[in-house]
Order: structure tokens, then sequence, then C-alpha cells
């Protein structure tokens, strides 16, 4: 949805951050006021900085910021890496816990880029919308598509929930016998791509701001900006393609798309960004903004905030799948495919709207200071 906003421009400097006016909530600050959370990333960037933690057993950490505490999702038997992660977890006043699987991170990898590439044909009728390697609640992958041909009539035939369950799990039994994982299946789903103030930002661009193509009239938002060099670029998502990007309400270009990213799928452009990011609402006239001071590397059960640039801030969206192969339908590539992680918004709130593609994902760092953890890409 195209919308016009009102108020003054929003310059985007290599300054310092700017609070909201008196009276008015941080809403990201307030998401971790005690910096529980903030522990709790800082503690799994230390794990994922161990030596050998790839060949350890360590799947995945189940996060549980109220209680400080974190629980690690392990294959095999406990070893000197999981009583060092025990130990560091104490150290930090951070109780962890140890959830034993079945399956190895890798098997569970290795399941979703198969069926990814439509390798096995326990799928082979059906039109994979989603696919999750890693959620807290199943030791195995999870399967969310849509039926056709054949099994679809199939389906459609079977009478009562009781038939078409026992349907299901039959697709998902002879697709866990193919993959060497348990596979949970659930039909329907999909997921839609988000292609797209904020309005009036200048180079160097901050994170959050409004795409805006007058060739084809879409709209996206700006991600985090990379350093190349010396130099800082602005982002955003690569399946916003078009080249004539700029602010809504001024003409200042982003530049063209100077490379795109396979694993995140990004597209660095070739305007310059800053280490700012837009907070508060979509069309907040004040140009608050946050610091941008490094990564946030979440885990399960931990609570993100986005800040797209058609909907603003929205924050208490709780990351529930890792490893969730995800198809942006991005035309210039022969396989469109790429992970990336999901979040849930609580009590079925925003959490992104079209128009937000691009723009960022984070955790709150404290005292007008955020951490990168990624980039909206879609929705249901």
């Amino acid at each position: 949805t195209l919308m016009a906003f009102a108020g003054t421009p929003a310059h985007a400097d290599e300054g310092a951050p700017k609070a909201p006016p008196t009276g008015q909530p941080d809403l990201i600050d307030s998401q971790d006021p005690g910096g529980r959370q903030n522990k709790l990333t800082d503690l799994k960037t230390w794990i994922i900085e161990q030596p050998g933690l790839e060949n350890s057993g360590y799947i995945e950490s189940v996060n549980d910021a109220a209680a400080l505490s974190t629980t690690l999702l392990w294959h095999g038997p406990a070893n000197d890496t999981q009583q060092a992660i025990i130990a560091e977890g104490r150290r930090r006043g951070i109780s962890v816990n140890v959830q034993q699987r079945k399956f190895s991170r890798e098997q569970l990898v290795t399941a979703v880029e198969t069926l990814a590439g439509r390798g096995k044909d326990a799928f082979a009728d059906f039109d994979l919308n989603s696919i999750s390697g890693i959620t807290a609640e199943f030791d195995g992958i999870k399967v969310q598509g849509v039926p056709t041909g054949k099994p679809a009539k199939k389906l459609n035939a079977a009478s009562g929930k009781d038939s078409q369950q026992a349907a299901v799990a039959k697709v998902g039994g002879v697709a866990a016998d193919q993959l060497g994982v348990d596979v949970s299946v659930e039909f329907g789903g999909g997921d839609e791509t988000f292609a797209a103030t904020r309005d009036k930002d200048t180079p160097a661009f901050n994170a959050g701001g409004v795409m805006y193509s007058p060739g084809t009239r879409g709209i996206c938002s700006t991600g985090f900006s990379v350093k190349v060099g010396a130099t800082r670029y602005t982002t955003t998502a690569r399946h916003c393609v078009a080249h004539d990007y700029r602010p809504l309400n001024n003409t200042k270009s982003y530049g063209d798309g100077v490379r795109n990213s396979t694993d995140g799928a990004a597209r660095q452009m070739s305007a310059k960004g800053s280490p700012l990011m837009f907070d508060g609402s979509h069309n907040d006239s004040n140009g608050y903004k946050k610091t941008v001071v490094g990564y946030g590397d979440v885990s399960l059960g931990d609570k993100v905030c986005t800040s797209g640039a058609n909907s603003g801030v929205h924050c208490g969206i709780r990351v529930t799948q890792m490893v969730h192969w995800f198809d942006d339908e991005y035309p210039h590539v022969s396989n469109s495919t790429f992970s990336t992680i999901v979040g849930d918004q609580d009590d079925h709130k925003t959490a992104a709207c079209k128009g937000d593609s691009g723009g960022p994902v984070l955790v709150t760092a404290g005292d007008m200071k955020v951490k990168a953890v990624g980039m909206i890409q879609g929705g249901p």
C-alpha cells in the first residue's frame, strides 16, 4: 500500500541517535527492560564462536528471557563443549539445560536442503510452501504445502478429520523413510514476499527508510548498511528489483543494485548507508533513530522487533523456526530458495506488511542502541 506522509525531513548522518519526544514511549528499549534477552544473545554469540562446535552435538538454543535460562538442543552424549557452555552460562548468571534430540543439526539441514531441491519423491505431487529444519517443539523437520494431482483428490475424498489426519501421517511417514529424519506435515500455508518517515531521508541512508520506485510504483524498505572496505552502503531485499528507488517525498537516489547475496537474499545498493536505524511509527516526523552496534545472534524463543518503512516498529515477535527454507521467487537465479528464520507475533498482531521488505529485524541493546538480526523478507 502506497502512503504519503507529512512532516519534516529526517536526515541520516553519522552522529548521535535521536531519542523520542518527551512522553513518547521507547517501544524497542522497553522490550528488554532488565537486559535479560541481551544477556542470552551474548551467550549465543559466545557459543557459536567455540572451536569444533559444528561436530560437538550442539543443534540450537531455546531461550527463555523471563527465566534467564536457555535450553541446548543436543544430539549425542555430553562432552567438553557442552560442559563449557553450561559453565559459561553459570558464570553469566544464566541457567543452562540440555534437551536430547534424535537427529543432528547436519541431518536436519541435509533433509531440508534435499527437500528444497525437490530431491525426494514423497512430495513429488506437493507444492511445498515452507520447510523448517529446527523448531523448539518438534524433533525433526516441519513441512507445509498443498497437495496437487492425485494426492489432492485423495485428500478431498477422505471423509472426516481422522481420515485426513491419517493421509497426512502417511505422507510424513514416507518422507521420513526417504530423508532419514522425522517429518511433520501440515497442509496449507504459503508466504507472501513483501516487495516494498522515513519518507524524506538523504544519504547516508538510515535502515528502515522508504524506497519508492516511480517506474513500478512499488515500495520497499532499506535494511542495515553493510561496510565494504571503508564505505557503508545501504541494502534492501533482493526481490526489490526496481532500478529507480528514491525516498517517497524527495528525489535523492538510492542508486542501483550492486550485488545480491544468496544466503540472506539481500541486495546491496550503490548509495551510501549510515550506522543508524529509524525507530517509531511509519509516519513519525521527528526523525527518531537508534545506533546499530553489531549483530544479535538469536535463538528459538527470543523476541525480536521489525522496523519496516510502511508499517513502523513492531516488537514481541517470537523466533519459532530456524533453518526455514524460503522461496522469494527472485527471477535471476536458478534456485531462489534460501535458509532463514521465522518469527510469530504474539496475539496475532502485525509483524510487518507489504512495503516493509528489506527492513531491519533487530533486538534491543539498550541505551538507544540495537543489534542487527536480519531482514524482513515475507509473511503469511
